[in-house]
């Protein structure tokens, strides 16, 4: 019982981590963006590639934060799924 409870607060702070981290993603792209957008850049290359750089990271921070949010029971071993099909039945 105890590795299961172990394996579980890791799972937490590995989830918690992703969060952080897609939030900061998140916030990148929107300051990148909003450089890109309001800087006038010499190079007209320079700032597309910081919008769509910017629109990249927004996108991997919602992602990364979302997957911590859904498909918490594919992630248990079968057995447990097994286990709590039988016992919701």
């Amino acid at each position: 019982m105890a590795v299961r409870g172990k394996d579980r607060i890791s799972r937490n702070r590995k989830r918690a981590r992703q969060r952080i981290l897609g939030a900061a993603f998140v916030l990148l792209g929107i300051l990148l963006w909003g450089v890109a957008a309001t800087a006038q850049l010499k190079p007209e290359a320079l700032t597309y590639a910081g919008i769509t750089i910017g629109g990249a990271a927004v996108v991997a921070g919602i992602i990364m934060f979302a997957t911590t949010l859904w498909g918490q029971g594919s992630r248990r071993p079968p057995e447990e799924r097994d286990r709590i099909r039988t016992m919701s039945r």
